[in-house]
């Protein structure tokens, strides 16, 4: 259930935004072909008034009637005295009903037309004019059928026109195709990035939705885990104070029973304090310290054996308590890591090409983490050791961050781990 239920958290989205985009592009697509059926009409009214003035005046040049379709006719010259009409003719021509030429004046063959069967051309039923656009020459081709079909014998032949094509410029009609086709191709690119960006918002709303009821549970859980602390802190002490009493009044042969129950009070002690380092405000009241005088003196107090090096003075601003509980926390992960004596190491340093951090760093050559746990070292009471809290990590990260810094945790070479704290430098500090 839970498999087809993050399975349907992912696919949903995605087939939601499918579905849109489609939608989108359909909508898109009928508006293109409007337009593109508009450029159309634009283009063939543009050349019926081209034609019409063109007719207009070669039957004023020839007299009269239509003698130019049967007996050539200068058409350059007529178009000569109209640069207007030069500029849109591509070419004419007349063929007879066998698909013989009888006249012609520039190019008039749009690709793929078959002079001896016009009408398969007709895109309109058996209309009298046929248009070809031709994408190649930038023009369009009307084919207009003669005389009118109560007079028409298209069966016999003799000689005259039974048909014309005019060729004429449009060339304004392909750049505008172009760009109603750019258009929608842009229309396409801003769907998929907007629909997109919006998926990638609801995801992200999800997922800050389900942060917030996470961090709402996790404050109902620290409100119960501090209240269970307390009240376990204080029977600790009542046992840990009759335990004293008892070794006191009884023999020593029970000496090595009250000192499990010592130490077994000690452990569970120790455990309510990190609880509640956990669970108390991270931030605290920062004041400057200087971190490796600092370090030195929790390294010094923790009667712990470890080398030490502070290759400068680095001031930070930090809470007593809260970088105390991370130096501590970090050295004993590094003790109980199982690293040889004498192995350990702390050094203070200010990091290259990064000037406004001070650096601390906690070296071991113990058994390091598992490459597959490495993840999950920061969650709180995830431990790979077995006597481990899990709460140590955590509390260090949790203390770092609120500070302004940050902490990795790596493996080394030859064994062991590598943990390095970055805290940002007091603002004198980071100037020098």
């Amino acid at each position: 259930m839970k498999k087809k239920a993050a399975f349907a958290k992912r696919f949903l989205p995605f087939a939601g935004a499918v579905g849109i985009f489609l939608v989108c592009s359909a909508f898109a697509y009928s508006l293109l072909r409007s337009q593109l059926y508009a450029n159309q009409l634009l283009a063939r009214g543009e050349a019926e008034q081209t034609i019409n003035t063109l007719f207009a005046a070669l039957r004023q040049e020839s007299g009269g009637g239509f003698r130019f379709i049967r007996e050539p006719y200068d058409v350059a010259a007529v178009l000569t005295e109209y640069p207007q009409l030069r500029e849109k003719i591509a070419g004419i021509a007349s063929y007879s009903a066998s698909g013989r030429l009888l006249f012609s004046y520039g190019e008039v063959f749009p690709k793929g037309f078959s002079p001896a069967a016009p009408s398969a051309h007709s895109r309109e039923d058996d209309s009298w004019r046929n248009y070809i656009f031709d994408k190649e020459s930038r023009t369009l081709n009307i084919i207009t059928l003669l005389p009118a079909p109560r007079q028409r014998r298209m069966h016999r032949e003799d000689g005259s026109a039974a048909f014309f094509i005019f060729s004429v410029w449009q060339r304004n009609y392909w750049i505008k195709a172009r760009t109603a086709w750019a258009v929608f191709a842009g229309a396409e690119l801003l769907f998929i990035i907007a629909i997109w960006h919006i998926r990638n918002l609801l995801t992200k709303n999800r997922t800050y939705r389900e942060k917030l009821r996470e961090q709402k549970e996790l404050v109902a859980l620290g409100t119960a885990a501090r209240t269970l602390a307390h009240e376990i802190k204080n029977p600790l002490s009542a046992i840990q104070l009759q335990a004293d009493i008892i070794a006191k009044v009884c023999p020593e042969k029970v000496g090595t029973e009250l000192q499990v129950i010592t130490q077994e009070v000690g452990r569970l002690k120790r455990l309510t304090d990190r609880v509640g380092d956990f669970l108390r405000e991270p931030r605290g009241m920062p004041v400057p310290v200087e971190l490796g005088d600092f370090t030195r003196g929790v390294l010094t107090h923790s009667g712990e054996e470890a080398g030490f090096v502070a290759e400068e003075s680095l001031w930070v601003l930090l809470d007593h308590d809260r970088l105390h509980s991370i130096i501590y926390n970090l050295l004993r992960n590094a003790l109980e890591s199982g690293s040889p004596p004498g192995s350990i190491m702390i050094r203070v340093f200010r990091p290259d090409g990064d000037g406004d951090f001070a650096a601390l760093e906690v070296l071991d050559r113990g058994e390091g983490i598992p490459p597959e746990k490495i993840k999950r070292i920061f969650d709180p009471f995830f431990t790979t050791k077995s006597k481990g809290s899990g709460v140590g990590l955590a509390i260090a990260r949790r203390f770092a961050e609120a500070a302004g810094g940050s902490l990795k945790i790596e493996n080394r070479e030859g064994g062991g781990v590598s943990a390095l704290l970055m805290i940002p430098c007091k603002q004198e500090t980071a100037k020098k």
